[in-house]
């Protein structure tokens, strides 16, 4: 797994028409890496609609203009208390982020990372798992994404940002957590 910032789109209210939408651009497909670009468009959407039936009341929104095969945003909103972005990227990766955090699963072709994918929102998103973002005065250097563990928090994925010698100023943990 590898990890890069990445930016956000825009939304709608009608998750049914949403989703009849986003699979009608199944047409555009080229041939990627042997792999039928359509095969990886409609694992990831079957992934997100999966996602939708399991959030019913949340709003996603699919951005066009951002520069990746599928772009999903989920605005803060009641029963989400910060903004989600889930996308279909580089022809087989499927990225989450929130806050700072942000991290692609890939190839998205093999099962069990469409299923980490899936247990990493859905365990966000249920407020089962939370992110940690760490500060350096005010920069974000590093995210984790955690879910407990008996009685302990086990980190599943990190975001790192390297900027630099980091300097002496205050270090602070801001904790997101749906």
């Amino acid at each position: 797994m590898s990890a890069r910032l990445l930016r956000a789109g825009a939304f709608c209210r009608n998750p049914e028409r949403f989703l009849r939408r986003i699979s009608r651009g199944q047409d555009r497909s080229k041939v990627v890496r042997g792999t039928d670009m359509r095969d990886t468009e409609s694992i990831a959407r079957g992934v997100f609609v999966e996602i939708a039936k399991r959030f019913p009341s949340l709003q996603m929104a699919e951005n066009h203009d951002d520069p990746v095969e599928i772009s999903i945003t989920m605005p803060a909103q009641p029963g989400l208390r910060h903004k989600v972005w889930l996308c279909l990227q580089n022809h087989d990766e499927l990225g989450f982020g929130v806050g700072h955090f942000y991290i692609e699963f890939f190839p998205c072709t093999k099962s069990y990372c469409a299923e980490e994918y899936l247990d990493a929102v859905t365990g966000f998103l249920a407020g089962k798992y939370r992110v940690l973002e760490y500060y350096s005065g005010r920069r974000c250097y590093k995210a984790k994404l955690q879910k407990p563990r008996a009685d302990r928090w086990h980190t599943i994925a990190t975001w790192a940002q390297f900027f630099g010698i980091p300097g002496f100023s205050t270090r602070t943990v801001r904790e997101l957590r749906n």
